[in-house]
């Protein structure tokens, strides 16, 4: 129950400075076609960039000491722009004042709660992050059908954080098994390109169509089918990880998001700048979003940065990427997309999908790759190899049936070994099903308990 109870706390940490943002950016979207500079998520980048400059002087995160305060503060702004907008006594300059001290609170929370992240388990920070999308579509539903009447909750937001995060305790810094070096991380560009590349694709059909035809976020029945979505997505991976006890390969889980985008390129193409094209981007977003956050959790244990680097830059690539977009498109006047334009996305959207997302970079298929696998310890590994020898001597193996059955025996997937080996993932199929026939096995599973039984 105290691990269940833990979870519920910790995600948190994803649902609160999330909804926080999206509560701004629903209640200021009729702004973007007059004033397209304002437009909230361009203001992250002034807190992220002054964070930026303190992380490379290796800062202190902030103390609890200072989580009232913000809080108080934070409260009292989000009031402002809430009473600002409903009594239409803003300017712009009034405005974009409180949207900058509400970035500086936001970035406050997620910081705070980053620093817990970081303290634990990916394992159990994956399970808090689907808990708290499921709580964040949850929520969505509520604010589509509050509406004014969701600002009581958005005010109590960074109080509840405040509360929360005292009610998880601090834990120690999670020990890895090995360092991520910087040509490993410098690998992952291709991974990179592709999610900015989704990133630019949904920015601009989200702006386009926002400005048009509005945020579905007001339209309960559309909001309930984006949010139905991003639940079904969470329960899913919650059921396959966590009792199925499955393994996750990452570059997947992105092209599953891009499908969805190339979806919503579709249904622009039957319906143009209609709601039901922002179902599936808002539903995509937000899961984008829950990967990009847990990717920079397991890279940032891992890697030699300092531990707030990669968060910062993974937000402020957000920030950068959602404002020019949007002001792009406000800026030029861009009320909807011909046939042609749409085609030309989808032929990106595509490409994208197909020139980098399949990535034969270990450090790519590295990312959750804990999770449910068998990983040997290091004094496990030479009594694995020697075993290995010893058997492939014995059943009369092939050296490409050894290197994999070493592979498998690292806990290494099939997609992972097709990637390393430049072999195809049937290939590797074959070869594997050859393997277990050799060895009278059934399973990777069998083949571990063997060969760890001979290095007995």
């Amino acid at each position: 129950m105290s691990d269940i109870r833990g979870t519920i706390f910790l995600s948190a940490g994803f649902w609160v400075p999330y909804l926080y943002g999206h509560w701004i950016i629903v209640k200021t979207q009729d702004l973007a076609s007059d004033l397209p500079w304002l437009n909230y998520p361009g203001f992250l980048f002034i807190p992220l960039l002054v964070l930026l400059i303190l992380s490379l002087k290796n800062f202190e995160a902030p103390q609890k000491g200072f989580d009232w305060v913000v809080a108080g503060l934070s409260s009292a702004n989000l009031a402002c722009i809430f009473f600002l907008l409903l009594t239409s006594t803003w300017s712009p300059l009034i405005l974009a004042a409180c949207f900058t001290l509400a970035a500086f609170g936001q970035v406050y929370i997620f910081l705070r709660w980053w620093g817990r992240f970081l303290e634990t388990t990916v394992e159990k920070v994956l399970q808090a992050f689907l808990v708290g999308l499921v709580m964040t579509s949850l929520l969505k539903m509520l604010m589509s059908v509050l509406v004014d009447h969701f600002i009581v909750l958005v005010v109590a937001l960074p109080l509840m954080s405040a509360l929360m995060i005292r009610a998880v305790p601090a834990g120690k810094t999670v020990v890895v098994r090995k360092h991520l070096s910087f040509k490993a991380l410098k690998s992952l560009w291709r991974l990179g390109v592709a999610i900015v590349v989704f990133l630019l694709l949904w920015g601009f059909l989200d702006a386009v169509t926002t400005i048009f035809a509005g945020h579905y976020g007001y339209s309960s029945e559309l909001s309930f089918l984006a949010q139905g979505i991003n639940i079904g997505f969470a329960c899913f991976l919650l059921w396959y990880v966590f009792i199925r006890k499955g393994t996750l390969e990452y570059n997947r889980l992105w092209s599953y998001l891009y499908a969805c985008l190339a979806f919503a390129l579709v249904m622009f193409a039957f319906f143009g700048t209609s709601q039901i094209v922002q179902v599936f981007t808002g539903a995509s977003f937000q899961i984008a979003h829950m990967l990009i956050l847990i990717a920079v959790v397991d890279l940032s244990q891992r890697s030699f940065f300092p531990p707030y680097i990669l968060f910062i830059v993974s937000e402020m690539a957000y920030s950068v990427t959602d404002w020019s977009t949007g002001f792009l498109i406000a800026a030029n006047n861009i009320y909807s997309l011909s046939s042609e334009v749409v085609a030309i996305l989808f032929f990106v959207a595509i490409a994208a999908l197909a020139f980098f997302l399949p990535q034969r970079v270990p450090a790519a298929t590295g990312i959750l790759f804990d999770l449910n696998r068998y990983i040997p310890l290091a004094e496990e590994q030479g009594k694995i190899e020697s075993s290995c020898n010893a058997l492939a001597n014995q059943y009369d193996l092939t050296k490409r049936e050894l290197e994999i059955m070493q592979l498998l025996c690292q806990g290494r997937s099939k997609p992972y070994i097709a990637e390393t080996m430049y072999l195809s993932e049937n290939t590797v199929k074959s070869y594997t099903k050859n393997l277990y026939k050799k060895l009278s096995l059934h399973s990777k599973q069998e083949l571990i308990s063997f060969v760890l039984s001979e290095t007995e």
